[in-house]
């Protein structure tokens, strides 16, 4: 989906806890800034995290997400997430993302001092039967160009449900678009609204 290239000290950004707590789907427009919604309350089953910070460049993924899915996601690499998205269980989480210029200050972001709504998929991804674990934020807004190479932060602080397989791509599209509505009234609710200055956003990590 995007760009994002970030140096080691990227790596590792949920640093001490006390320090940086890691933060870790149609619809009417709701905002310019996040996706479309017709529910104005969070599911029973959203359980506050974290939060949990994550940040790494942005890297080319399986490309399912806008083709497939109508869902452009961001692949954040493991290499540079370490362990904390190691130890992040699997499913689905509401939270806040920011994409900075790349690494030397290219590439450019598309929106660097704006902080989106962010719906993650952290797992396997069972329909598609991955192999690997995966780390995947949708970003809610429509971006005009890809944005690879740039440097993503990403702070997870909800989480909506568990990650499970679908009988048909119809099924896996609807809750994708039913996660992406949970997370615009989830993260609309005052806990997790505050989050969205988080100092996370305003450091140089």
């Amino acid at each position: 989906m995007g760009k994002l290239n970030q140096g080691p000290e990227m790596s590792n950004v949920r640093c001490a806890e006390a320090t940086f707590p890691l933060i870790q789907p149609l619809m009417e427009q709701n905002s310019s800034d996040s996706t479309t919604t017709t529910t104005t309350t969070p599911p029973p089953t959203v359980a506050m995290v974290g939060p949990y910070l994550l940040a790494s460049t942005v890297a080319k993924g399986f490309g399912r997400g806008a083709k497939l899915l109508g869902c452009p996601t961001a692949n954040m690499p493991l290499s540079e997430l370490g362990e904390q998205a190691e130890q992040l269980q699997a499913g689905i989480y509401s939270g806040w993302a920011q994409i900075l210029d790349g690494e030397s200050g290219s590439p450019k972001s598309p929106a660097p001092n704006t902080v989106f709504k962010a719906v993650t998929s952290i797992g396997w991804n069972p329909y598609f039967d991955n192999k690997e674990k995966t780390v995947e934020p949708h970003i809610m807004h429509e971006f005009q160009e890809d944005f690879y190479g740039c440097r993503l932060k990403l702070l997870v602080c909800a989480r909506l449900r568990d990650e499970k397989n679908f009988d048909s791509m119809e099924a896996l599209i609807e809750a994708i678009q039913q996660d992406i509505r949970d997370t615009d009234a989830c993260l609309d609710e005052e806990q997790y609204k505050v989050l969205q200055t988080h100092e996370f956003f305003g450091s140089g990590v």
